[in-house]
């Protein structure tokens, strides 16, 4: 009997071991996050226009609010490219459906991208003669899925005539519990602060496009006062390698030294 007591005993401790075990594997499980690969494009001779998306499925926070990040980006292009009804101060059309499914938010920002530069390159038609299409192309992709949290790089490249086109790249990284947006920089990591590594990612940056430049020289090649470089206007954001930081076109040098890119590793910011 003695033997009997002692070993259910232990069975009662085995069990709520084994029960306490599967709770706390439960909660801190990932959260899942797939997504699906949605373009659209059309072109003529008068546009060439794309939008592509990997675009999150599921109702998870994080999923839902990354489409709503995702479709913000797109009314944001809207904003700056479009032309409606040869009336640049009339706004373009926010998608009015679900936004749950990706392939009619990129068909309806394609078809509104490339009405509108069909429109501008016809009006222009006496004067260029419409020798080349305008284009709109807009990548919004998942660059990274970690177990805490998820990045997404947009970029989006337009050309309307002139010398040469341009293009914005930036990313923004996600919670993939919460789907809150994360800061990838404390409050005390001011660019004053951070000088040394922002100086060195410059020149590491230079230095993989086969431009070997040393710290000293930035100051004349870069515009920048006090030799100072600031943080980017967009936000630097998380990788698996470290945080990324970058620098549009004509943000802190001229649009030959093209979009001035690198990534500090974790370990050096903490």
């Amino acid at each position: 009997m003695k033997h009997l007591i002692v070993f259910c005993c232990a069975l009662l401790v085995a069990l709520s071991s084994l029960a306490q075990s599967r709770k706390s594997n439960s909660s801190s499980a990932v959260v899942p996050f797939t997504v699906k690969t949605v373009a659209f494009s059309d072109s003529s001779r008068y546009a060439d226009v794309s939008v592509k998306a990997d675009w999150p499925e599921g109702s998870t926070a994080v999923a839902n609010a990354v489409r709503v990040y995702l479709k913000a980006q797109m009314d944001t292009v809207m904003k700056y490219q479009i032309v409606v009804d040869g009336d640049a101060g009339t706004p373009a059309a926010s998608f009015p459906g679900n936004i749950v499914d990706g392939d009619a938010v990129t068909r309806f920002y394609s078809r509104q991208l490339f009405d509108s530069l069909t429109f501008r390159n016809k009006s222009m038609e006496d004067i260029t003669s419409a020798e080349v299409p305008y284009v709109s192309n807009v990548t919004m992709r998942l660059t990274y899925k970690g177990s805490r949290f998820v990045t997404y790089e947009v970029e989006a490249y337009t050309f309307q005539g002139g010398a040469h086109g341009s293009t914005v790249r930036y990313g923004v990284s996600f919670d993939r519990k919460t789907g809150n947006r994360l800061k990838a920089l404390k409050p005390s990591q001011t660019a004053r602060r951070l000088q040394p590594l922002l100086r060195r990612g410059v020149v590491s940056y230079f230095a993989s496009s086969g431009q070997p430049v040393r710290e000293r020289d930035l100051k004349k090649m870069l515009f920048i006062n006090d030799s100072l470089i600031p943080l980017p206007a967009y936000s630097p954001y998380f990788t698996r390698r470290g945080v990324h930081f970058v620098y549009q076109q004509y943000e802190i040098a001229p649009y030959a030294a093209g979009i001035i890119e690198f990534t500090i590793p974790y370990s050096k910011l903490k």
